[in-house]
């Protein structure tokens, strides 16, 4: 029994499961209905309506609806989308125990302890049957699956079989809606609800058919089991099994384990589960009638059990919770040949181990689907296979998804043995070995194969018995089993080709005929190696170690207790490096060619290198499942329904999103230079999947500088969007981002300016045309050295004086005296006088003086130089020069006036890319040889092993390609040389004259993020819809992910499934905005009554809605700009709430800087008074006098006030100018008032910094937060 997840609380007194969400409803003693998300073991919603304890939950088939009964006599019909009640049906004079729905017609049936049953019709609000015949409580009653059945227990001792076939006819229509178009509707109450009513008279509604008779006290619970059975449970401690025919009934056998009230049944295929007060669930094989199981609880009774229509998760309700878990794991244990070339798929079931042809099961595989079409009528599709294939494994799934819960009749001693999840395939496997516990059934936990065994095939198999772990080594030689040995160990590892490492309280080597060959002792040079650990290692840590092999005679220990990794040589007998690895459990490490170690934890992936140095990390919030080496470049590893990647330069994506939890096996290179991931699901069925994803061929392309690969992928058009290109300038790829951009001048000329780039930035300058990106690139041009381009600039921006200032610098005065005469044609007086002065121009100099006024310094100027026929008889100064600038010592002319400067990138690296690509060729070259080939003998090994046959050709599987997913990472190193280019236009505009933006191309938008105007080629907003009016939710996600790189796919499933787009026909029929009003105005009434929690929760579901319909081009600005800022409002009051108490400065400047959110007036109000407060009781005084003056300035039109609040405030705002203090220093400016900027991060205020934000929301950030997802709307990372 494998748990999922478990819960702490109250008593659970009844469970169910949603027919398909992953949500389960738990109805507690305390009076609530608690919604569980038990994949992630997540508390969803909580609903509170009943006046004591609930007893009965159910989940409808097709609506959202669940209805529950409690001790309050009632039963509740819920909309759990809607997270609340919708009507109460009253009736019952007592307890209701248990409540269920009709699969195909719109009844609730309840029973009650009033000792009736009830039948309900939920549309129309009324009762149509009561079915009374018991004398004391009923406690559970239940309809037939197909039949028109029920069967009820009660206290009286008995369980009834009644026939409602004449309620049926007299109820419903004669031929009842099929259940996958049943789309009811709520009918008003006292309404007639079916329209197609046939009265039938004469004849009772609900006969009894039978009384079963025999339980020596009450009856619990009661359930058909096929067509002729009944399984009742009572309080003598007994499960019976009855069979019935329609005149007669018997019982058949009794199952007598069970030390107390038996409360709850399950049927799971041929299995029996029963609950019980004596705090066990008892598994029984309903073939043999024999006890194969039990679980106990420690001090809990078990009172409710049920089990999962899509999968095999169970969930059992107990007196501290409930618990969600498996009868066996479902992972298939597999391992590959030597080298991951080979085609050799060894596969363990039970206490059996086979071996395959990986080929030929992914050709089988892709057969069936396609057998599967055909006898399922889906044979139109075959035409486009990438789309035919994903829908038919969908549809596979659907009807192949619960087929392994069938007992073995093999004679096991716990008799608890299932069928293979392959189901009869596993008979096309070749058995070539069993393991020697053959009468007890085994728990496999791990697989593996010597990878140094060049002449046999030696397998390791590590499973448990009870609470024994063992290991059993397997050994083959010409396809004969030379010899086989076990051990009990704990973990083990492969040395070499001869040896294995065996850890049972010590670490023992044997050979590979069981012999014991040493010790390893290491407890001394880890302790002396864990110098920070914070608890020491000791010998009782040693038998929790985890061991793995690296390479040949280099082992890998991990120390689950102090999260430390340590590599040891056995060749030196010494620990070659420790590090520590807080990543939680590590369940498997995979090791590339290269050398390169990649360690998988349960929600981390980690690389390190030779020696144990980490080169990258990438953290998961769903579990890891498997991972696999990729070209000793990346890892490609797989979570619960999504592949990912991650490459040894840090860069991360997903590949695809999976139809279910699949397992990866391999890599490998496929025709037309294509990859293919091959691959193993639940069902122990492999398959293909083309790596065709055009994010991770760019990456992987950049990555090992094939730059031909990159070109083509974005001159194709296969990689787009607004995150593909921000990563590529975070890389340094200046030329294939400029592609990206297309006809972008205005973010090209910004692109080409970062790089320095600035023939380029001219050319898109000339197509702008814009004062200000003249000016802008001047400026840019002189600090970059280049003359000639920063004069053109400056010309053509007319920027008079910095052209002066170049022209002094250089020492052309030539050009200086052209500027002079520009001056004289528009009479600028003041530059005349410099460029007089400049040019050492006596006479211009006077002349100026002289018109302008200053008859005497003109006098004075002409007496000094003599000039403008000043007589020299009145020359005061004989020795006077003219004012002359020094002429340059070296003057440059032509090209030679411009100066280089260069960036600087850095190459720091932690690995040489160009080795790894060079050892990766080699390493092909040799695979490929027809020498190496025919000296290996383990595909002859094989060939004796497996039982081949005739080789069929069978079109490729080609998997589908489904949506992407979100990842939280190490955030990449981005080079900061070009920092936010835009803010220094900005500031480089401030002294010139007025501008007019208008003339910028409908490119410049006034953002402080230079790619907020990145538009696409495409119109994505139609193909966006139609995957949306098609109910392609896969596809939208998927195509979501490309139009902005990544989104959080998390978040939208909910949003994308609660939406219909259907309705439409087009992007122009979407009427969107009265619910958006109606969700907007519901969030601000929670913000008036300062329900801060209750509105951050609307306005979350608010920004997803607004995501979609803004990635159809809807205008949602303004109302998403609401939530913006609200949403950013309701962060800065919660953590200044937080942070009142242990930081009382940093929690007065959060409520500064709430007071500049643009918020409603009235909301403005409310929010500066409180703030007004908070700075008095803080002797604040300052700034409660600046906010009191912005409370008097609110225009009160817009709200409702009471004048003699602003009376008070006058009165505050003359106390606090008389105070005049401040006892904290605060960082809050009148300017900040209406031009706030806050780090949505930090709740920090930003200066004049480099930014990353949201193209969603808007959302800032410092820079070092790019590549995280936004924490406003959480659905796009910054950029």
């Amino acid at each position: 029994m494998l748990i999922k997840c478990k819960t702490k609380g109250t008593r659970v007194k009844g469970v169910v499961f949603h027919p398909r969400l992953h949500f389960l409803l738990a109805s507690m003693h305390s009076g609530d209905i608690q919604m569980w998300d038990y994949l992630n073991s997540t508390l969803v919603e909580v609903f509170s309506e009943h006046e004591g304890p609930v007893r009965g939950i159910d989940f409808h088939q097709e609506q959202p609806l669940f209805v529950s009964g409690g001790d309050d006599t009632t039963v509740i019909v819920w909309d759990f989308t809607q997270r609340k009640k919708l009507f109460v049906l009253a009736g019952h004079l007592d307890y209701v125990r248990t409540v269920q729905f009709h699969t195909s017609y719109p009844w609730v049936m309840s029973s009650s302890d009033d000792q009736t049953i009830r039948i309900w019709n939920w549309q129309s609000r009324s009762c149509i049957t009561v079915i009374s015949g018991h004398n004391h409580y009923v406690m559970s009653s239940l309809f037939h699956p197909t039949e028109n059945l029920i069967i009820s227990s009660s206290l009286d001792h008995t369980a009834r079989i009644w026939d409602i076939t004449y309620l049926v006819e007299k109820k419903c229509s004669i031929k009842p809606p099929i259940q996958n178009q049943s789309n009811y509707y709520m009918a008003e109450p006292n309404s007639m609800g079916n329209a197609f009513e046939i009265e039938v008279t004469g004849v009772s509604d609900v006969i009894c058919l039978h009384t079963l008779v025999g339980h020596s006290s009450g009856v619990n619970y009661a359930i058909f089991f096929g067509t002729n059975l009944a399984i009742t449970a009572g309080d003598d401690c007994t499960v019976r099994i009855w069979r019935y025919s329609q005149y007669s009934f018997y019982q058949t056998n009794i199952l007598r384990d069970h030390e107390d009230n038996v409360t709850c049944l399950l049927l799971v295929k041929d299995y029996l589960l029963s609950t019980s007060e004596d705090h066990s669930i008892r598994i029984w094989d309903l073939n043999t009638y024999a006890l194969v199981h039990t679980y106990l609880m420690d001090d809990d009774r078990f009172w409710t059990i049920s089990k999962s229509k899509h999968n095999n998760y169970i969930t059992a309700g107990h007196d501290a919770g409930l618990i969600v878990f498996k009868l066996y794991k479902e992972r298939p244990q597999i391992s590959l040949g030597p080298d991951r070339e080979k085609t050799i798929l060894y596969y363990v079931w039970n206490n059996s181990l086979y071996a395959s042809n990986l080929e030929k099961e992914c050709e089988s595989f892709t057969k069936e689907l396609l057998h599967y079409s055909s006898t399922n009528g889906t044979t139109n599709a075959v035409k486009n296979k990438n789309t035919d294939m994903n829908l038919l494994y969908y549809k596979w799934l659907e009807t192949n998804s619960n087929n392994n819960l069938v007992s073995n009749y093999k004679d096991h001693e716990n008799k608890l043995v299932f069928q293979c999840p392959s189901g009869t395939y596993i008979n096309q496997r070749t058995l070539i070995g069993s393991v020697t516990e053959e009468r007890r059934i085994v728990q496999t936990t791990k697989l593996f194969l010597n990878n140094y065994a060049k002449d046999r095939i030696i397998l390791c198999l590590m499973y448990k018995i009870n609470k024994a772990n063992y290991a059993e080594l397997f050994s083959y030689n010409r396809g004969q089993l030379e010899y086989t040995f076990k051990r009990l160990c704990n973990s083990a590892a492969f040395i070499n080709s001869n040896q294995i490492l065996v850890l049972d309280k010590t670490l023992l080597i044997y050979n590979i005929n069981g012999d014991l060959m040493s010790e390893l002792n290491i407890s001394s040079q880890i302790q002396n190696r864990q110098l920070g650990a914070t608890a020491q290692f000791t010998d009782k840590d040693l038998n929790n170690l985890k061991v793995f092999s690296v390479t040949k005679d280099v082992l890998l220990f991990f120390c689950p207790k102090n999260q430390f990794l340590f590599l040891y040589s056995l060749n030196t007998k010494n620990l070659v490096n420790s590090v520590n690895a807080p990543y939680g459990k590590l369940f498997d490490v995979i090791v590339n060619s290269y050398g390169f170690i990649c360690c998988l934890f349960t929600n981390f992936v980690v690389i390190y290198d030779r020696t144990l140095n980490r080169i990258t990390y990438k953290q998961q919030f769903n579990r890891i499942k498997s991972g696999v080496w990729d070209n000793n470049t990346s890892v490609i590893y797989s979570t619960y329904n999504q592949i990912h990647y991650l490459l040894i330069n840090g860069s991360f994506g997903v590949l695809c999103t999976m139809a279910s939890p699949t397992y990866l096996i391999k890599v490998s290179d496929g025709a037309d230079d294509k990859k293919l991931l091959y691959l193993i699901n639940r069902q122990h069925r492999c398959f293909k999947q083309v790596l065709d994803s055009p994010d991770y061929l760019l990456k992987y392309s950049l990555l090992v500088n094939n730059m031909e690969k990159a070109n083509t992928l974005v001159d194709s058009g296969q990689v787009f969007g607004r995150f593909t290109c921000s990563y590529l300038i975070s890389n340094g790829k200046y030329v294939l981002a400029r592609k990206l951009l297309g006809d972008d001048n205005l973010n090209k000329f910004y692109l080409s300016v970062q790089f320095g780039d600035l023939q380029n930035a001219l050319n898109d300058a000339k197509l702008i045309n814009n004062k200000a990106i003249w000016s802008y690139l001047g400026d840019v041009s002189l600090e970059l050295g280049n003359v000639t381009i920063a004069e053109l600039a400056y010309q053509k921006s007319k920027q008079y004086q910095k052209l002066t200032l170049l022209y002094l610098v250089i020492g052309d005065f030539g050009k200086l005296r052209k500027m002079l005469n520009i001056c004289k044609i528009h009479d600028d007086k003041s530059l005349l006088l410099v460029h007089a002065l400049y040019l050492g121009d006596m006479e211009e100099l006077s002349n100026v003086l002289g018109e302008n006024g200053h008859e005497q310094l003109a006098n004075i100027c002409n007496a000094t130089y003599k000039i403008n026929n000043w007589s020299e008889e009145n020359l005061e100064n004989p020795n006077a020069k003219y004012l002359v600038p020094p002429k340059p010592v070296n003057r440059m002319e032509g090209d030679m006036l411009n100066w280089n400067v260069k960036f600087i990138e850095s190459d720091e690296s932690k690995f040489d890319i160009n080795e790894i690509v060079e050892f990766t060729k080699q390493e092909m070259s040799k695979k490929t040889d027809s020498s190496y080939l025919s000296t290996n003998i383990l595909e002859q090994q094989m060939a004796d092993l497996l039982v081949t046959s005739k080789k069929e050709k069978s079109p490729r599987a080609d998997v589908y390609t489904p949506d992407q997913g979100v990842v939280y990472t190490k955030q990449v190193q981005r080079r900061e040389e070009g920092a936010d280019l835009f803010n220094e236009i900005l500031e480089g505009t401030q002294d010139a004259s007025p501008l007019d933006f208008n003339d910028t191309a409908n490119h410049y938008d006034g953002s402080d993020d230079i790619w907020d105007s990145v538009r696409d080629e495409v119109n994505h907003e139609q193909r966006l819809f139609m995957f949306l009016n098609q109910k392609n939710y896969t596809s939208a996600l998927n195509y979501l992910n490309h139009m902005y790189g990544e989104v959080n796919v998390h978040l939208l499933k909910s949003t994308l499934q609660n939406s219909d787009f259907s309705k439409f026909d087009s992007i122009q029929q979407v009427n969107y905005q009265p619910s958006l009003n109606q969700k907007m105005n519901t969030a601000l009434a929670h913000f008036q009554n300062a329900e801060f929690e209750q509105c951050e929760e609307q306005l979350v579901g608010l920004l997803r809605e607004l995501f979609l319909y803004k990635s159809l081009n809807l205008d949602v600005a303004t109302i998403m700009e609401h939530c913006y800022w609200y949403a950013l409002a309701i962060r800065l009051e919660m953590e200044r709430d937080s942070l009142s108490q242990t930081d009382p400065k940093r929690s007065l400047q959060l409520a500064a800087y709430l007071t500049c959110c643009k918020l409603n007036t009235s909301h403005h109000y409310l929010v500066l008074r409180k703030t007004v407060g908070l700075m008095w009781k803080a002797k604040n005084y300052q700034t409660a006098a600046m906010l009191v003056d912005r409370i008097l300035n609110l225009d009160t039109t817009k709200f409702e006030f009471d004048q003699t609040e602003m009376d008070k405030a006058k009165k505050i705002h003359t106390l606090c100018l008389q105070k005049g203090t401040n006892l904290y220093d605060l960082d809050l400016q009148p300017e900040d008032f209406n031009n706030l900027e806050i780090c949505s991060v930090t709740m920090d205020k930003l200066y004049q910094e480099p930014t990353a934000t949201c193209l969603f929301c808007g959302a800032y950030a410092f820079r070092k937060y790019v590549n995280q997802f936004c924490k406003v709307c959480h659905l796009l990372k910054l950029v």
